[in-house]
């Protein structure tokens, strides 16, 4: 029982969470099991030592209830079946609780996703504020019609638009997911796509003319309040006319600091990591998977057996008997070996005997067979050497 609980202690010991950056704040990926599951639909959960875990959630009549997103095992992505305004009766969207606060010192937004099969006018990949016009950070779609596949970034105080940062038209391709990265310091705003850095521009922006000129990199000297926001929501919006977010999202990561253009890069980039069956007698590896940053490992899906031992999770080369946390920085290419634990405990260098053994050590030394067991015995209870086994034999001789 104990060999069993310290296994699981093992494989599942607390995780180390891969970035670019210690400043990670949330992160959400759909296809990493520890974050969401079919098993616990309910829940879009965070992977950052965090934990601002999400509810997944619909409008009812009489306000909020339970809510399905979909996931498609084939893109690695959740989709959101909406339509109509994004509070519309039915639409479903994550809940992330109250907090979002501190930025002080700036902000990073990492996210995979598109807006599906059209951008419609103010789409949100997520805004967090205490309603609408009320200390908003939001990204999404920019509803004006003279740029309309725009990515858009905005902050508000109590009823003022600070002023928005958008990326040049055409950004946002319908049904085309891509890897999109926004950074805001104090003094700049950039954009980044798939990587590459994006022009900017920056303003009010109602139309091009109240925007700035397009630049790789926009004076931007804003930063959001650092107040508590209570309304944080991932796929809707705080504004009720707003467009239903119809898209689909793999992951949000999002930092407490404005990433450098080599740490967006880095995660930008995607790193194969596979399962090898290498050291079990049978069963199947878990299939590979694409990604980057904190992963969560795969169990043991395809039951890994060796005779004699118990699978105990995943190191980064074969035939090792200590296993790697359960989360995992994917940071480079990498192939991952099953870990087995005997399931007999090794011996202990001078321990005891057993009692058979020191039954028949004694009997080689002429001891009496009666005394020899009981002897044993003893000293089987009392965990003595095999020495001191010895040198009461000989004194028992001695004394006869």
């Amino acid at each position: 029982m104990f060999v069993g609980a310290l296994i699981a202690a093992i494989a599942g010991s607390s995780a180390v969470y891969g970035s670019a950056s210690n400043s990670l704040f949330f992160n959400i990926n759909a296809s990493d099991s520890g974050s969401f599951t079919a098993a616990n639909p309910g829940n879009w959960n965070d992977l950052s030592v965090n934990n601002r875990n999400g509810t997944i959630l619909k409008n009812g009549a009489s306000g909020p209830i339970a809510g399905t997103l979909n996931y498609n095992a084939t893109t690695g992505a959740l989709e959101f079946p909406n339509s109509g305004q994004s509070q519309a009766l039915n639409n479903a969207y994550v809940d992330l609780g109250d907090g979002f606060n501190n930025f002080g010192t700036g902000i990073t937004i990492e996210f995979e996703g598109h807006f599906g099969a059209s951008n419609q006018a103010w789409e949100r990949i997520f805004d967090f504020g205490n309603g609408p016009s009320n200390n908003n950070i939001w990204v999404g779609v920019l509803g004006e019609a003279y740029a309309p596949n725009a990515l858009a970034f905005e902050l508000w105080d109590v009823g003022t638009n600070r002023g928005r940062c958008i990326s040049p038209n055409g950004a946002l391709e319908p049904n085309v997911f891509a890897k999109y990265v926004i950074t805001i310091d104090g003094t700049t705003c950039r954009m980044y796509k798939n990587g590459v850095q994006l022009e900017t521009r920056v303003g009010l922006c109602f139309n091009s003319g109240t925007c700035s000129t397009p630049a790789l990199g926009s004076s931007y000297s804003f930063l959001p309040n650092n107040v508590e926001r209570t309304q944080n929501y991932i796929g809707r919006s705080n504004w009720v006319t707003d467009a239903a977010f119809n898209g689909a999202i793999k992951y949000v990561r999002i930092y407490t600091s404005a990433l450098s253009s080599a740490d967006v890069a880095l995660n930008s980039a995607s790193h194969t990591l596979t399962y090898s069956t290498t050291g079990s007698g049978s069963g199947t590896a878990p299939a590979p998977r694409v990604g980057n940053g904190a992963v969560t490992l795969e169990s043991n899906s395809g039951n890994l057996a060796k005779p004699g031992h118990t699978f105990s999770g995943w190191a980064t080369s074969a035939n090792q008997t200590t296993a790697i946390p359960a989360s995992y920085n994917l940071a480079a290419d990498v192939t991952l070996f099953p870990v087995f634990v005997s399931n007999t405990p090794p011996s202990q260098s001078g321990s005891s005997p057993s009692s058979s053994s020191a039954v028949t050590e004694l009997a080689t030394t002429g001891a009496d067979l009666s005394f020899a067991i009981n002897l044993a015995l003893f000293v089987s209870a009392l965990g003595l050497s095999l020495l001191a086994i010895r040198r009461l034999s000989n004194s028992n001789r001695n004394g006869s």
